[in-house]
């Protein structure tokens, strides 16, 4: 009786402390503005946070692909951006792109490169841009940092016939030598400026009036 009633107390201090870090772990809203939300969240084993914004806009699913697509717009509109190139097109929904960002001094400029991926969510009709490190396709550069651990996705979920739901969520190990203090310091403003930069960038006629080959190629797969 005694082994029964410490296995049982056993179990239970073991689901107590199961459930402790999903609760360390959930987002918390750091920034609510202009109708952008930004939340971040602790990640075990990294002092750099994820982040994730959220914003509603008036506009279709079709102009959004068209804008993420034209990869020569990036530096138009991504904070710090300096080179966003495909450097191969495996098929219209799939790429390997080139990232360079231009950091604060005395930070060196980082670049990375992603596989950068398009596909449909057959339940809710979301269309999800995702792109994670991808090594080995160029050599790195002289006096550039080389991200190698690297996280994203954009998703667009339409919300009714003329209005979609992004939702951004990122998460990096920059390498090198960044302050944790300073690499976390823009977690909250960059991707408020994207959300920004994106909603008046997508109003542009060039992508309201768009049906780009992306979007026709997910069309042709559903």
């Amino acid at each position: 009786m005694i082994l029964k009633r410490k296995i049982l107390a056993f179990t239970a201090l073991v689901l107590v402390l199961a459930s402790i870090p999903a609760m360390a772990d959930e987002w918390k809203l750091a920034k609510n503005m202009s109708g952008i939300k930004v939340y971040t969240k602790k990640i075990p084993g990294s002092v750099l946070k994820a982040v994730k914004a959220e914003m509603t806009v008036k506009t279709s699913l079709a102009s959004l692909i068209a804008l993420m697509t034209d990869f020569d717009s990036f530096t138009r509109w991504y904070p710090q951006m300096k080179v966003f190139t495909c450097v191969k097109e495996i098929t219209k929904l799939e790429f390997y792109i080139h990232i360079m960002t231009d950091a604060p001094w005395p930070v060196k400029d980082r670049d990375s490169l992603c596989h950068f991926k398009i596909f449909q969510d057959p339940a809710d009709k979301s269309i999800n841009i995702e792109y994670t490190d991808l090594p080995g396709i160029l050599p790195e550069e002289p006096g550039i940092i080389r991200v190698k651990k690297l996280y994203g996705l954009f998703r667009f979920t339409p919300v009714d016939s003329d209005r979609v739901l992004i939702t951004y969520e990122t998460h990096s190990d920059p390498g090198g030598k960044i302050p944790a203090w300073m690499a976390n310091a823009t977690t909250t403003e960059r991707p408020y400026k994207i959300f920004k930069n994106m909603r008046k960038m997508v109003m542009k006629d060039k992508y309201q009036n768009t049906i780009c080959d992306s979007y026709r190629a997910m069309n042709n797969l559903n």
